[in-house]
């Protein structure tokens, strides 16, 4: 016996188109509607009789109806048999499906069947790839790399690779080890393989040629089910910014070298200075001893004149030698005792006052972080300026407080004296910058300078505040002590 025939019958048919998930149905040849499956209403949300005598290009989107018909003329001319087309179809809610469907034609019956198929999902997945791709391609300084995990690469893309002459599409299927020189290869696969192991990586490299140098990330990539399918590189062109960085490398060392130079012709001219200005003012006291009233009242204040010069020069050229020590240090940091560094200093000046010994207090202090003698001569030059600068008449009030700040303490330094303008208060920070004549008070202008370097050197910052009811508040920072 031979193999049994099937015949399917109508009913049968029904009941299939009924089941099927896909849209089926039929359009006469005026384009309408006449039956169409339950599937419409699960995919449109849209009752099938209702659709029935519809035109079918109503249901489409405005912008592919052309193409529709340009598909029914190709059918009626018999230029294509079993077209296939992409279309919108509005739904009842007013969304739109992507609908992919298949049409024949049965003479016979004079009708157009049609199956469609939702493949709004694959739709929006293939126009969100095409934006993405889009997107990279467009990275002015970048070339988004995916690779297998046989270091066969997938996809490549971005700007990078036109500007080198490369086309994108030429690198599909191509295993790295070819697009890079033997001796580079060897040093990168395994920073890839380590990616792919879970171990993310961040290198350099540099074209064959050394014209561009990429920063390169690799992470690997998993499926929705934690499995490995490859990895992704981004390499970001970084030639112009290692170019900026090497001249701020080389900048900055040429700066130090000046700023030592600068520092240690300072040093030596002060200190070479001393011993001839030591034998002119020693000179000059012992004329002033020997000839004072003996001459005339003109040679007695000539020679006072002379004295009253070299000791000005005298002291400016300690403050020069304490301005050059102040930013060179060979001790490494230690602990120090801020509160025994000011109960030093307000001895001294307690036992210069006289008569009338400047109020200095001071609150819990802290251990710090630092050199011990900058930071006696921070604490001197600072609390010795509040002393000295008060009016006439007036004594000397000094408040030091320090408070916790992050990973420093701040320092405060709170006086009575004649205050500071704000329009002035980075002046005086400045080397030589006096804000009064030698008359009013003596001193060169070297002392906060030096406060400033010697801050800084520590790693802090420092600045000066008028007090709202008078004087000034110096403060600045410094790095914590160890526990």
């Amino acid at each position: 016996m031979g193999a049994p025939k099937y015949q399917q019958t109508p009913a049968s048919a029904g009941r299939l188109f009924a089941l099927s998930h896909d849209l089926m149905g039929a359009l006469d040849l005026d384009g309408r509607l006449v039956w169409a499956n339950p599937a419409w209403e699960v995919v449109l949300g849209r009752d099938p009789s209702d659709l029935v005598g519809t035109p079918y290009l109503e249901l489409l989107h405005p912008d592919d109806r052309g193409r529709a018909l340009a598909v029914q003329s190709d059918l009626a001319a018999g230029r294509t048999e079993r077209p296939e087309l992409e279309v919108r179809l509005r739904t009842s809610t007013g969304e739109d499906r992507h609908i992919l469907f298949n049409a024949v034609y049965a003479p016979d019956e004079r009708l157009l069947y049609l199956s469609g198929k939702d493949v709004t999902a694959l739709a929006e997945r293939a126009l969100l790839h095409t934006r993405y791709r889009a997107l990279v391609a467009n990275l002015p300084d970048t070339i988004v790399t995916l690779f297998d995990p046989d270091l066969r690469i997938v996809v490549a893309e971005g700007a990078q690779l036109a500007r080198r002459g490369l086309h994108a599409d030429a690198f599909a299927g191509v295993p790295l080890v070819e697009t890079l020189p033997a001796e580079q290869y060897a040093r990168i696969a395994p920073r890839y393989r380590a990616a792919l192991a879970g171990e993310p990586q961040t290198f350099d490299i540099d074209t064959p040629d050394r014209q561009v140098t990429y920063r390169v990330q690799v992470v690997p990539l998993h499926d929705e089910l934690g499995r490995l399918v490859g990895g992704l590189s981004v390499s970001r062109d970084i030639t112009e910014m290692r170019h900026q960085q090497l001249e701020v490398e080389e900048r900055t060392a040429e700066l130090e070298r000046s700023n030592a130079e600068l520092a240690q012709f300072a040093y030596v001219a002060s200190h070479d200075l001393s011993e001839p200005l030591r034998m002119v003012s020693s000179y000059l006291q012992l004329l002033r001893r020997r000839y004072h009233g003996q001459i005339d009242d003109d040679a007695d204040a000539f020679i006072d004149y002379a004295v009253d010069g070299a000791g000005r020069m005298r002291t400016l050229i300690e403050d020069l030698l304490a301005y050059s020590r102040s930013g060179r240090s060979e001790r490494p940091p230690e602990p120090v005792n801020t509160a025994r560094v000011v109960g030093e200093v307000a001895a001294t000046l307690r036992a210069l006052g006289g008569d009338q010994p400047p109020d200095i207090q001071w609150e819990e202090l802290p251990t710090v972080e630092g050199d011990p003698q900058q930071l006696v001569q921070l604490f001197q030059n600072l609390i010795g300026n509040a002393v000295k600068f008060v009016a006439p008449g007036v004594r000397p009030e000094v408040r030091v407080s320090a408070e916790r700040e992050d990973g420093a303490w701040r320092f405060a330094i709170e006086d009575n004296g004649i205050g500071i303008e704000p329009r002035h208060a980075e002046r005086v920070f400045g080397m030589f910058q006096r804000l009064h004549t030698r008359d009013e008070f003596e001193g060169t202008g070297i002392g906060l300078a030096i406060a400033r370097k010697v801050v800084e050197r520590h790693g802090g910052r420092i600045s000066a505040a008028p007090r709202e009811h008078g004087g000034s508040r110096f403060e600045f920072t410094l790095p914590a002590g160890r526990a």
